[in-house]
C-alpha cells in the first residue's frame, strides 16, 4: 500500500513537472515571435519546477537502467513462451509468434533512442526560454535615402490605387449609361414595331370592309340593271 501511494505521488509529481515544462515551452514560442503569452500560461511557466532539471547523461543512465529491466522481463517472457504447447489454435499462436520477435528490435530501438537523446538535451530548454528575447533579430535602422524611397513608393502605390479605383468607377458608370441607352432603344423599337403591326391590322380590316362594300354595291347595280331590262331570270340569280 505504501509503495502504491509512493508511485502515485511520483506520477503526480511527474505530471505537474510536465505541465510546467509544457507551459514554459509555449511561453518560449510566444516570446520568439514577439507575442506576449497569456496571463495563465505565464503564471504556470513562471512557477518553480517540482524537480530540478536533469542532464542528458543522467537521463541516458535512467533509460539504460529501464532498458535493462525491460530486457530481464523480456527474457522471462521468452522463457515462458518457449514452453507453449503446439496444439494451440491459430488465433492464439499468431500473437505469440509476433511476441517472440519483439526482442530482435530492441537493439534498433536503443540506438534510435540514444540518437534522439543526443540531439535534444532537455536541460538547456529552460535557459533558452529565459533568454528568448536575445534571439530576436535586431531591426536595422533605415537610412534617409531608404526612407525617402519608401515614401515615394508608398505615394506611387496610393496614386496607382486611386487611379485604378477611378478608372473602375468610370468604367462602371459607362457600362450603366450604355445599358440605359440599349434599354431605351430596345423598348423604342418594340413600341415602333407594335405600332406598325397595329396599323397593318387596321389597314387589313379596312381593306376587307371596302372590298365587301364594293362587292355589295356592284351586286346591287347588277340587280337594278337586270330589273330595268325586265330580265327576271338574271335578277333571280343575283338575288
Amino acid at each position: 500500500h505504501n509503495i502504491s501511494w509512493g508511485l502515485r505521488g511520483q506520477a503526480m509529481s511527474d505530471a505537474a513537472s510536465l505541465s510546467v515544462v509544457t507551459a514554459q515551452l509555449a511561453a518560449y514560442r510566444h516570446l520568439t515571435r514577439g507575442v506576449a503569452p497569456s496571463a495563465g500560461a505565464w503564471k504556470v511557466a513562471s512557477q518553480p519546477t517540482v524537480s530540478p532539471p536533469v542532464s542528458s547523461e543522467v537521463l541516458i543512465q535512467q533509460e539504460r537502467a529501464a532498458n535493462d529491466r525491460l530486457v530481464e522481463r523480456l527474457r522471462a517472457r521468452q522463457a515462458q513462451l518457449a514452453d507453449v504447447p503446439t496444439d494451440l489454435p491459430m488465433a492464439l499462436r499468431m500473437p505469440l509468434a509476433i511476441e517472440r520477435q519483439l526482442p530482435a528490435h530492441l537493439a534498433y530501438q536503443r540506438s534510435l533512442r540514444a540518437d534522439v537523446t543526443a540531439h535534444s538535451d532537455r536541460s538547456r530548454l529552460l535557459n533558452e526560454a529565459a533568454a528568448s528575447l536575445s534571439l530576436r533579430r535586431a531591426r536595422r535602422t533605415r537610412q534617409p535615402r531608404e526612407l525617402r524611397e519608401a515614401e515615394r513608393n508608398e505615394k506611387k502605390r496610393i496614386a496607382e490605387a486611386d487611379a485604378g479605383r477611378k478608372r473602375r468607377r468610370e468604367d462602371f458608370l459607362n457600362a450603366v449609361a450604355a445599358h440605359a441607352d440599349e434599354f431605351r432603344t430596345f423598348h423604342r423599337e418594340a413600341r415602333r414595331g407594335a405600332k406598325k403591326l397595329g396599323i397593318a391590322v387596321l389597314a387589313d380590316f379596312d381593306g376587307k370592309a371596302r372590298k365587301e362594300r364594293r362587292d355589295g354595291e356592284r351586286a346591287q347595280r347588277e340587280r337594278l340593271k337586270a330589273l330595268k331590262e325586265n330580265n327576271m331570270e338574271e335578277y333571280m340569280k343575283l338575288v
